[in-house]
Order: C-alpha cells, then structure tokens, then sequence
C-alpha cells in the first residue's frame, strides 16, 4: 500500500491546482485500498484485512493531509497543539454524538473499533486538511500506538519543549512505550 501511495503521489505536479490535487490523493487512496484487497484474495464472506493511513504532501506552499482510520496528524503551531485529522472509529462517533467525552475516551475499551481502513469495504472516503504553512510549524503525523498511551497534552509538551524534532519524536515513543506500548508506535515530526 506504501508503495501504490508512494508511486501514485509522485504523479502529482507542483503546478496542479488544488482541485485537481484533491483528486488525484483521493485516486491514490482508492489504488491502495483496491491494491490491498486484491492482494489479500479473501473469500467473498470472510473478514477483510485492513490498515489506517495518514500522509501529508507540501505542494504550491500549502499542506495536504489525507487520513483513513485512527492514524493522526496534529500541527503545532503558536505554542498550541491541533489535531488535523478525525479519527475514524466508535469511540470518536461517540464523541460527537456527546455520549462520552474526550476524556472518557482517552482509554476507552472500545477505542480500538475502527469505522473506516483501506482494505476494507466500502471504499472509505479519507477526511482531507488543506492549509497554509509557516516557517516554525511542526507537524507530527502518528499511529494509534502512540495516541492510546500518550495525552495530547503530553504530546503537546514534547512536540513544542523540544528543539531536536528527532529527540521529540524519541521522547515520545519512549512515553508511549513505557505506558503500555501494545501497538505499533509510529511517529513523524516535520
């Protein structure tokens, strides 16, 4: 899937406008989403393998971010850490709905109930943030190994109290896995 993103991305030219950038992250998704059900050759009833994604692109001085499931991506900027992405997952529904809070959910044993993945049916349709970037922005994009186990707000105090993005990124896989770090613990800052 990695590498149909990878090679469908790269087609995307610096001069495209934003409409047709959209179209062609949106086509990409598709292609690892098809990519990995053809590869799984799984019977018609069986349970579908699936996987989250979450990717940025710089083009034309404005950030794109595509997201599929519960990988993340946040921008810290002005000392104020934001989540760029939606979760896709029960918990996050439930959030919305005001059934549970962002605390309650923070370790809630559902949390791991996964509404939209490529490599699952339907297609899943990726939540996509455009913005414009500024020279002291970082930009963290994560799996849920991280994010189960580590508070935005700890995330926030890593990303933003540390000057090495490599130590940061270090530190808060280090946090992550001495709180439990039961999944894959993924980890990107730009």
């Amino acid at each position: 899937a990695v590498d149909v993103l990878s090679h469908e991305l790269a087609k995307i030219a610096v001069v495209a406008s934003e409409e047709e950038i959209r179209y062609r992250v949106h086509a990409a998704l598709d292609r690892a989403h098809c990519m990995i059900l053809d590869s799984a050759g799984v019977a018609p009833d069986a349970r579908l393998p699936g996987t989250t994604v979450v990717f940025g692109l710089l083009l034309n001085h404005r950030l794109y971010v595509a997201g599929v499931g519960d990988s993340r991506a946040y921008l810290y900027r002005g000392e104020a850490l934001t989540r760029i992405t939606t979760d896709h997952s029960w918990v996050e529904e439930q959030i919305e709905r005001g059934m549970i809070t962002r605390d309650e959910a923070f370790r809630h044993p559902q949390s791991n109930i996964i509404t939209r993945a490529l490599g699952t049916d339907p297609i899943p349709a990726p939540d996509l943030y455009v913005g414009s970037i500024e020279a002291s922005d970082r930009y963290l994009l994560c799996s849920d190994g991280l994010t189960t186990h580590v508070s935005d707000e700890e995330i926030a105090e890593r990303v933003g109290g540390e000057a090495d993005l490599d130590a940061a990124a270090a530190g808060l896989v280090e946090a992550a896995n001495r709180e439990g770090g039961l999944d894959n613990i993924t980890v990107l800052l730009v």
